[in-house]
């Protein structure tokens, strides 16, 4: 069986007796898009970062292939992974260009800088921010300013890449295209983990899908088998109405709304 790109096994995490993650078990497959969704608190965001190599396990271990995590260097782990977290506005003012080849830094001084330049440019245009590649960062909108990560991100060109909440600041057009890009990753043989609020989104555009509810794995699977209605309603203590697109034959999530109710 070949070894997922990215696994965690029994993974626990707590503060000041706080346990916000419990035993969560994990797997990233190359090809694949995953998505990771579950209500407010339900420990999405503190398992990506522990995923990330950037936030320590209370207990468990964490795996880049055949390699622990904590065995590889931070050079390297920057060439394997890449991270874009919910908060990653930049302070300074920087150009868009200058943020977006930020993400080749861990490529210097090896034989794949040389593309760097063609690499940067490429990021702009899959994020559709070229017109933005000489603005000051700091003086573009939220909207903007996330594709201006997610750039940077693209530039680093990890196997392996983590996405927090990454359309949370966008219009739809641009939603739409961050979600595509994700596939195009996969589909080039990357890892894609997002962490994902919209759930007919997750269920429209990942392969795989996790759900967590207070610091647990209560399911994970393909979509269509685990974003069921009854999981759904139970997790997000919501009615949500699972139904079958007329068109894609993916499933199509509804949350329950009264106001028209008749």
């Amino acid at each position: 069986m070949t070894r997922p790109a990215l696994h965690a096994t029994g993974i626990s995490y707590a503060v000041r007796g706080m346990r916000l993650l419990d035993d969560v078990d994990i797997s990233v497959a190359s090809g694949s898009v995953t998505a990771i969704i579950g209500p407010n608190g339900a420990g999405k965001s503190t398992l990506l970062g522990i995923l990330a190599g950037d936030i320590q396990p209370t207990t468990g271990s964490v795996g880049l292939g055949a390699d622990a995590l904590g065995s590889i260097s931070v050079a390297d782990l920057a060439r394997r992974r890449s991270v874009l977290l919910q908060q990653s506005a930049v302070a300074f003012s920087y150009t868009v260009r200058e943020v977006v080849t930020m993400g080749r830094s861990a490529w210097r001084s090896t034989d794949d800088a040389a593309d760097d330049e063609a690499i940067v440019e490429s990021a702009l245009e899959q994020t559709d921010i070229v017109q933005l590649a000489g603005r000051d960062v700091t003086t573009l909108s939220g909207g903007e300013q996330a594709r201006a990560a997610l750039a940077r991100v693209i530039a680093q060109r990890s196997p392996i890449v983590l996405l927090d909440e990454p359309t949370a600041a966008l219009d739809i057009a641009h939603q739409e295209r961050v979600l595509e890009l994700a596939g195009e990753l996969a589909a080039a043989g990357g890892a894609v983990a997002i962490v994902m609020h919209d759930l007919d989104a997750a269920a429209t555009h990942a392969d795989h899908v996790v759900i967590l509810e207070r610091g647990r794995v209560v399911a994970a699977g393909p979509p269509a088998d685990v974003m069921t209605s009854e999981i759904l309603s139970r997790v997000y203590a919501h009615a949500i109405d699972v139904v079958e697109h007329p068109t894609t034959g993916h499933p199509l999530v509804i949350p329950a709304r009264t106001r028209f109710a008749r």
